[in-house]
């Protein structure tokens, strides 16, 4: 998908644009340290949250948490 049609679904169809990007988010918040992990986690909504942790291991979800609970 191209940036621009990205953007067009985000604006348009929220639900469909976070099952989209969810996948790719998961593993780049896997390549953050913690600090990166709390910068970015409150920063989604809720919903984007969610669909994230889906996709996370369960090794993956305790980092998160644990970062969580460092903030």
């Amino acid at each position: 998908m191209k940036h621009r049609d990205e953007i067009t679904l985000h604006e348009t169809d929220r639900a469909a644009w976070v099952a989209y990007v969810s996948p790719g988010m998961a593993r780049s918040l896997m390549l953050l340290d913690d600090d990166g992990i709390n910068r970015t986690w409150p920063r989604m909504g809720r919903d984007y949250q969610a669909a994230v942790w889906e996709h996370l291991t369960a090794d993956e979800r305790n980092r998160v948490e644990s970062a969580r609970r460092k903030a």
